[in-house]
């Protein structure tokens, strides 16, 4: 009986650690409502930067953003219609405009295009993804 159960505790060992599934996201919990897209994740970086550039420009000093800004239009997104619609492309490209134009102000005009950066974010999700618009609202100076 002993033989048995080792054996079947073994077998059952090697099956798991055999399984090729990987586990998937889950859907519907508070944090990741929609799963970890490779979407999801860069905008959660974009959004801890954004919060860190504030603080930065609070302080009159410039943040140096390090965003890989080719994943804002990756096709890997929890819903991938909405990434390959026109909307999201000028939105996508409105927010670059104005990252780019952050990172060129001068330390005079750096809470202006700041602003602009975070009102890049909010007009996007206000017409696409609407469920982050809280902490994007509080990412104002």
């Amino acid at each position: 009986m002993k033989k048995t159960f080792t054996t079947l505790l073994l077998f059952t060992f090697i099956l798991l650690a055999c399984s090729k599934e990987k586990p998937q996201a889950v859907k519907g919990n508070f944090t990741n409502p929609n799963g970890e897209s490779e979407l999801a994740v860069f905008m959660r970086t974009m959004h801890d930067e954004t919060a860190l550039a504030k603080t930065a420009t609070l302080a009159g000093e410039k943040f140096d953003f390090t965003l890989d800004t080719t994943l804002l239009f990756t096709p890997n997104a929890s819903e991938p219609e909405k990434v390959a619609s026109a909307a999201y492309q000028a939105f996508g490209t409105a927010y670059l405009n104005a990252l780019q134009a952050y990172q060129k102000a001068g330390t005079g005009d750096l809470a202006d295009h700041y602003e602009q950066l975070v009102g890049a974010c909010e007009t996007c999700h206000q017409a696409l993804c609407p469920g982050p618009l809280v902490r994007v609202k509080k990412l104002y100076l």
